[in-house]
C-alpha cells in the first residue's frame, strides 16, 4: 500500500509541475504574440496647429497577409481619440496618399489609386467640425 501512495504523491506532483510549465508557456506565448503593428507613415498639422492628420499604416505580420492603414485626425485640444476618416488596403506609397490641409478646419486627402479605397467616411469629421474632399486618379501607366 505505501508503494501506491508514493506513486500518487509522484504522479501529482508531475501533473502540478506539468500544468505550471504550461500555464507560464501560455504567459510567455502571449507576451510574444505577433499582433499587429501600426506605424504613423505622414503626418500633416492644420493650418493653425489645432489638429493633427495622420497616415497610419499597419502590418500583421504574415506572409500572406497584405498591409493596411488608415487616416485618422486628432484634435490636439481635447484628450478625446483620433477619428478614423479613411481606410484603405496595401502600403500607403502604392496608393500614393497624400494629406493637405486647405484652410484650418477643411482636410483634403489624395490617393492615385481609388481601388484600394475600403471606406471613406467624411461624416466622422463633421462631429468635430472639419470638411473632408477626397480626390483621386485612376491613371494607370501601361508598360
Amino acid at each position: 500500500m505505501n508503494l501506491f501512495k508514493k506513486i500518487y504523491q509522484v504522479t501529482s506532483f508531475v501533473l502540478w509541475v506539468s500544468l505550471i510549465l504550461l500555464l507560464l508557456s501560455w504567459v510567455i506565448f502571449k507576451q510574444f504574440d505577433s499582433s499587429c503593428n501600426e506605424e504613423i507613415y505622414s503626418t500633416k498639422s492644420s493650418i493653425d496647429g489645432s489638429f493633427k492628420a495622420e497616415i497610419v499604416i499597419g502590418d500583421c505580420g504574415g506572409a500572406t497577409t497584405d498591409f493596411f492603414g488608415f487616416v485618422r485626425v486628432k484634435d490636439l485640444s481635447s484628450k478625446d481619440d483620433s477619428v478614423r476618416v479613411l481606410t484603405f488596403r496595401g502600403a500607403p506609397e502604392d496608393s500614393n496618399i497624400t494629406l493637405n490641409w486647405k484652410g484650418p478646419k477643411a482636410l483634403n486627402i489624395y490617393i492615385h489609386n481609388i481601388n484600394a479605397i475600403e471606406s471613406f467616411n467624411p461624416n466622422n469629421l463633421k462631429r468635430i467640425g472639419i470638411n473632408t474632399n477626397l480626390s483621386y486618379s485612376d491613371f494607370q501607366e501601361n508598360h
